[in-house]
């Protein structure tokens, strides 16, 4: 396995291009830990595979069509964890 990552320490004007970045580097799966971030990798890609957490309302913030059944690319683990 090989992970790959990058820290924004919170500088949103980084996100777009390490995202840009990381999405060359086609991963088989992406992870994301927060809303921005989430976004940022859905206004990339709609074929990797996305698992995120910490996204209070993947619905309401239009990250996610529907819960508990997500975009086929997407899987939010806060379902599984919290039940």
């Amino acid at each position: 396995m090989r992970l790959d990552y990058r820290m924004a320490e919170g500088d949103l004007s980084k996100l777009t291009s390490y995202v840009r970045e990381l999405v060359q580097l086609r991963p088989d799966v992406m992870i994301g830990g927060n809303t921005p971030i989430v976004a940022a990798w859905l206004q990339e890609t709609s074929t990797i595979p996305i698992v995120f957490t910490g996204v209070t309302d993947p619905v309401e913030v239009d990250l996610s069509q529907a819960m508990p059944i997500p975009a086929a690319t997407q899987r939010d683990l806060w379902p599984m964890i919290n039940h």
